[in-house]
């Protein structure tokens, strides 16, 4: 009995997805991975890198409605499929506030 509950657990692990897993990274994919995307083709997939190279990386997957072409529909028709990993905010102190701290 606990043989097979523990292979039942195993198969588990290896069949469920991660969460995250599978989604296409909008800040490190390259146009041929955003191409997969439905809805996607190369204009729109240059449109993202250029989104991310100009406007910063993306933070959540919404941000992707302000990319050039990216309206409301094909945004939520994408949800699930992409994720914005890679852009967790910074920990650091912008070099301003540390100029305003008053000196001890």
């Amino acid at each position: 009995m606990r043989f097979r509950f523990l292979l039942l657990c195993c198969a588990l692990f290896w069949v469920v997805p991660a969460p995250g897993a599978g989604r296409i990274d909008l800040n490190t994919a390259s146009e041929a991975q955003l191409r997969t995307l439905p809805g996607v083709g190369k204009a729109r997939a240059r449109a993202i890198i250029r989104s991310r190279e100009v406007d910063g990386p993306f933070r959540r997957e919404v941000e992707l409605a302000r990319v050039p072409g990216f309206g409301p529909a094909l945004v939520k028709s994408l949800r699930g499929k992409v994720s914005a990993g890679d852009a967790r905010p910074s920990r650091e102190v912008p070099p301003t506030v540390i100029e305003r701290l008053p000196s001890r």
